[in-house]
């Protein structure tokens, strides 16, 4: 059950403005979250049909590194619309466009639960590492499906649990631990939102896809040290910010030292090695 008191639009309105303003630092690692969500991606698009001259609709673009994927697999002949909610967001993924030579990529502000595209419809309808962050992904999912030409189809990649992606869950246990601030509940937006079993097919089904089907992909996240890891998470995740905002200069530099320390053991001879996991889900229009 989602909390009684949760302010949806609130909410958006801060995720907007956190992802404002981590952007920038997010889009410094785009080369490290290709690499993680490549094999999930190749997967999924793969799955739903998506190829040369393929028209598709994203959401959550952040600053393009799924789109820049997308626009390899459509080829100059398709045509992708990349959408984020955050306009920071939708500046850099403008400009990567641009400075990759991306004609056939068109980046615009939207909110990703309520859209409409008068007169368009697109082959598919696909989103990385967003659709758990949304208030209401069923809301979200049924857009989706009115902007698909029949047969069209939805593909959606989110984190799977904690358990299975400890270079993000051990930090944000860390963190939350010592901000005092206890894990989304169950219902509520969040990194792990929608990683159990069986929840994001449901929340396909309930909006009216049929064809439905959900799998998990291994991933790995591997940089040079602990150190670039926390570098990383420091810049490309607003979220631990967030949590950490009541925090003295002290407290904040004392936490990271814990993260540290717990993310040790992924410390080798090759580097920082994590596991991760991601889950993809798919499904048609009828």
């Amino acid at each position: 059950m989602a909390d009684s008191s949760f302010d949806p639009s609130a909410y958006k309105r801060t995720t907007r403005d956190q992802w404002d303003a981590s952007g920038v630092g997010y889009d410094a690692w785009g080369a490290t979250i290709q690499s993680v969500i490549r094999p999930a991606a190749e997967q999924m698009l793969e799955a739903i049909g998506v190829d040369e001259g393929s028209s598709v609709l994203e959401l959550a673009c952040g600053s393009g590194a799924f789109t820049q994927l997308l626009a390899e697999r459509v080829g100059a002949d398709g045509h992708v619309v990349a959408t984020d909610l955050s306009p920071g967001m939708v500046a850099l993924a403008s400009a990567n466009a641009d400075r990759s030579g991306l004609s056939q990529v068109e980046v615009c502000e939207m909110d990703g639960e309520v859209f409409e595209f008068p007169g368009q419809r697109f082959d598919a309808v696909v989103s990385s590492l967003g659709l758990m962050f949304f208030p209401d992904p069923e809301s979200s999912l049924r857009a989706q499906k009115s902007a698909l030409r029949p047969l069209g189809r939805v593909g959606s990649i989110v984190i799977s649990g904690p358990a299975a992606n400890p270079f993000f869950s051990v930090p944000a246990q860390v963190i939350g631990a010592r901000a005092g601030i206890a894990p989304p509940a169950p219902g509520m937006p969040g990194p792990f939102a929608l990683g159990a079993p069986g929840r994001l097919v449901s929340l396909y089904e309930a909006a009216g896809l049929s064809n439905v089907a959900a799998w998990t992909v291994p991933a790995t996240v591997e940089l040079e040290s602990v150190d670039e890891h926390l570098r990383f998470l420091k810049d490309a995740f607003g979220a631990l910010h967030m949590l950490m905002r009541d925090m003295s200069d002290d407290e904040q530099a004392d936490t990271w030292g814990a993260v540290a320390e717990a993310l040790a053991g992924y410390q080798g001879p090759d580097g920082f090695v994590s596991p991760a996991e991601l889950l993809v889900c798919t499904g048609t229009a009828a």
